[in-house]
């Protein structure tokens, strides 16, 4: 799993106050996990893989090997 950075809320220098917040981050990923999800998305990549479903179905087809 690749993590991108993360707002953890910790108070003191704000590094990361732009990135989405690590509470977000966990809500999302252990939804998919209780789900049973081969792919854990957040975020932006949550956005582009419901957007690629048609395209990835055609693909399918496609590629059937």
């Amino acid at each position: 799993m690749i993590i991108h950075a993360l707002n953890l809320d910790l108070g003191g220098a704000a590094r990361h106050d732009y990135a989405p917040k690590f509470k977000e981050f966990i809500a999302s990923i252990s939804g998919q996990l209780k789900a049973g999800s081969n792919e854990l998305t957040f975020g932006l990549r949550a956005e582009i893989n419901a957007n690629f479903v048609p395209i990835k179905a055609a693909f399918s087809k496609i590629n059937t090997r």
